[in-house]
């Protein structure tokens, strides 16, 4: 990791409104995860920062949640992307298109249905062959920094991107490069607008490198050579925000834009949701309290993931009496993560356990229609979070 100036306005001014640390999986290493705010442009971004080299590893080896297969489709999350960029980009008569990021390629399969010529990129190279065997279209395995290419598209798009490049000015000079004037970019980011999460998990993580409002990408698209269309909360997914671009000029370098400072207000809305966050952890541990009494119950958790990561570090979790770990993902079984050998949970042996708590929010229906069976051979279900209460229910 390495110390970096803030990518809107390149100020070295910044006050520290976050403080926390990543811990891989398997414990082997820890990276601090600093969220600061710019002094000068109110931008809030990690400092220090993943290295480039560390970035590439970091996705080359991740593995997704087997649930994002179908969530797309389920959700609706890439059918809402689709319809909105479609009402602004058109129908794409044979016109080229690029998805940086497409991960199992269910967004570029839905805008190639509208008629557009699509392309993926994708690092991850599980992800990347799942997108050819599901949708047959072309998928290039690399990152955006290291596409090579002379073809220029009429629409650039990605989802849950930008916030994890190094540089987002330098990733949008170059997609200003691959479009035509006068084509499209659409983006998808974490909306730092509206903080008003109920999970015990958490926006500011280490692959997080960039946290975005609206008018810090609205300043992004000016100086990379874009006028910004819209911006609108996501119809389905309120916890992010979209911003539709058009290309109006080559931009090799960065070109003249309005600054505008909203740092007082971006770190007030960040110091209440640590507050926030704070108070779902509490209510976390309410319900784990029961489980230390004594003899203490054998717990299983569900979810071998950043979640579960979080719960460990911050929670009672770590406090129970923990005898296995189980995963719907079939690409973690046999992995060891947080001490324990990751299995399937329908090959685990419920007399093993006493309750089973599930680690997840954005899933914990799913999971618990899993094995709400398990109910049967008395093992207690704990679900973490009451989604009837929340706004973000339907997600």
């Amino acid at each position: 990791m390495e110390a970096v100036n803030c990518d809107i306005c390149h100020s070295r001014q910044f006050d520290v409104v976050r403080q926390d640390r990543w811990v891989s999986p398997n414990l082997s290493q820890w990276y601090p995860v600093l969220t600061c705010v710019c002094q000068d442009c109110g931008h809030v971004y990690n400092n220090p920062s993943l290295t480039a080299d560390e970035i590439r590893e970091f996705y080359r080896g991740q593995k997704r949640e087997s649930f994002q297969v179908s969530r797309g489709e389920s959700k609706g999350l890439n059918a809402a992307d689709a319809a909105l960029l479609t009402s602004h980009a058109g129908k794409g008569d044979g016109k080229r298109a690029l998805e940086v990021g497409c991960y199992t390629g269910y967004m570029s399969h839905r805008l190639k249905e509208e008629g557009w010529d699509v392309e993926g990129l994708e690092p991850n190279p599980d992800s990347a062959q799942v997108a050819r065997e599901l949708f047959g279209f072309h998928v290039h395995e690399c990152m955006l920094e290291d596409y090579e290419t002379d073809q220029r598209y009429d629409l650039l798009f990605m989802g849950g991107v930008l916030e994890h490049v190094r540089s987002p000015t330098e990733f949008l000079l170059r997609v200003n490069q691959l479009l035509n004037i006068g084509g499209y970019l659409y983006v998808r980011v974490p909306n730092l607008d509206d903080l008003e999460y109920d999970t015990a998990a958490d926006l500011f993580i280490l692959e997080h490198l960039h946290n975005f409002s609206s008018v810090a990408l609205r300043m992004l698209f000016e100086k990379t050579g874009f006028e910004t269309l819209t911006t609108t909360a996501h119809e389905k997914f309120p916890r992010s925000f979209i911003s539709i671009g058009r290309k109006i000029q080559h931009q090799d370098s960065t070109a003249p834009f309005h600054l505008k400072n909203q740092k007082d207000q971006v770190k007030a809305s960040i110091l209440e949701y640590n507050r926030r966050i704070e108070s779902e952890r509490g209510k976390i541990n309410q319900k784990l309290k029961p489980l230390l009494r004594d003899p203490k119950p054998r717990v299983v958790i569900y979810g071998a993931g950043s979640h579960t990561e979080i719960l460990l570090r911050n929670t009672l979790l770590s406090d129970l009496n923990l005898v296995a770990l189980v995963d719907s993902n079939p690409k973690k079984w046999g992995d060891t993560a947080f001490g324990f050998k990751v299995q399937n949970p329908e090959d685990y042996d419920k007399g093993q356990a006493d309750a089973v708590v599930i680690s997840s929010r954005a899933f914990q229906e799913e999971i618990y229609q899993r094995i709400q069976h398990w109910e049967d051979e008395s093992v207690q279900i704990i679900r973490l979070y009451d989604l009837e209460s929340s706004r973000f229910a339907h997600e």
